[in-house]
């Protein structure tokens, strides 16, 4: 049962579920809090709801790839490819909802990012990095960027393994720790 202060008691999973179909504008402060914690875990496309108040709108092709990045998650599928036309949202869902919450449920592991261009991949490096400096605590783990190491293409979270490297196609990678290997033409 999650008890919330100053109000009544949500004491079902019916009462929960009821709390996830609201927008943000019908929830209090705390119900708010609730419901971020819930869905920041849940996927990348549910941080991303956490990241822009509900405003993050996915169509069918974005729940399909949410769909397949969490199958890569669980290690069902082991490389995936996405190609779609330009600003359809598979950079913001993969390089930057995707790697966030995957550090965030999983803090041990470590990302690579790859771009055509290292700063372009440091510019989603540095998304990623801000992310979960503003929504780590929301994690069933909570979790922060060390500040000895917060650099745009490579940091790593306090107290943990995990953390992020990006670089452009054209450099070597070093870091044999790597779990996902993300490229971002």
């Amino acid at each position: 049962m999650i008890q919330v202060t100053k109000q009544k008691p949500l004491s079902s999973s019916r009462n929960l579920l009821d709390l996830l179909d609201k927008t943000p504008e019908e929830m209090s402060d705390v119900e708010l809090n609730v419901v971020s914690m819930i869905r920041a875990n849940l996927s990348p496309v549910d941080l991303a709801w956490v990241d822009t108040n509900n405003g993050y709108v996915y169509a069918k092709h974005l729940e399909e790839l949410n769909d397949a990045l969490m199958k890569v998650a669980s290690g069902e599928i082991k490389r995936l490819a996405v190609f779609m036309p330009p600003r359809h949202g598979k950079s913001e869902l993969c390089s930057k909802y995707f790697p966030a919450w995957y550090l965030g449920c999983n803090p041990e592991c470590r990302i690579i990012l790859s771009s055509y261009e290292a700063g372009f991949a440091a510019e989603w490096g540095s998304k990623v990095r801000n992310l979960l400096d503003e929504y780590g605590q929301l994690f069933t783990t909570p979790i922060h960027i060390d500040p000895s190491s917060s650099a745009k293409n490579r940091w790593d979270i306090y107290n943990h393994k995990g953390g992020m490297q990006t670089t452009g196609v054209d450099k070597k990678i070093k870091d044999k720790r790597k779990k996902i290997l993300i490229i971002n033409k």
